[in-house]
């Protein structure tokens, strides 16, 4: 690493020179980790700059999203609560106008409310209670529940969603009546105030 520093400044010397330009001088900085805390020294100006570290709650661990307090999708040991094909629509309003031995007139009105609809899986013997999740997304659809949609940590699209449409399918009914294993179909739609 030395060498390369070295041949760096060795080659700003030389188009300095040739140029006759003044290039900003290359500094080296090194960075030592103690005790969970990065801390990195700049030697041209003898200062200590540190930056934290991240502890993660335990039960952060495994999560890859939700829908507000409604419905947390999770993979652990004891539950997984998983969606697939998910899908999102984003459009934009259009209208025109009429005109007389011309062309239409196009208008652009702005941007149309954003949806996503995905398949939530949801499997007694992955730890999940297939009726008490359906009863929960049903009160969030009649309630008119709006909450934020977290997928990764991170919020998908600007504004708040609510859910229009639940369609649910019975895959698996054991003895009893009880249902094993079901899939349901959520769609999301923005919500703007």
């Amino acid at each position: 690493m030395n060498r390369v520093f070295k041949m760096a400044k060795k080659s700003e010397k030389k188009s300095t020179k040739k140029k006759g330009t003044k290039l900003g001088k290359l500094r080296k900085v090194k960075s030592t980790k103690k005790k969970g805390k990065i801390k990195n020294f700049d030697s041209k100006k003898k200062t200590k700059t540190a930056t934290r570290t991240i502890k993660l709650p335990t039960d952060f661990l495994g999560r890859i999203g939700n829908f507000g307090k409604t419905i947390t999708f999770v993979v652990s040991e004891k539950e997984t609560l998983t969606f697939s094909e998910m899908n999102r629509s984003v459009a934009a309003r259009w209208t025109t106008h009429p005109a007389i031995k011309k062309r239409e007139k196009t208008e652009f009105l702005g941007p149309d409310l954003a949806k996503i609809t995905m398949n939530v899986m949801l499997d007694y013997s992955l730890g999940v209670k297939p009726r008490s999740v359906i009863s929960k997304l049903e009160k969030a659809v009649c309630s008119g529940t709006v909450e934020n949609l977290v997928i990764g940590g991170k919020k998908i699209g600007v504004n708040k969603y609510r859910i229009t449409d639940l369609s649910e399918s019975w895959d698996t009914i054991i003895r009893n009546g009880g249902l094993y294993r079901a899939t349901v179909t959520v769609t999301f739609e923005e919500y703007v105030e």
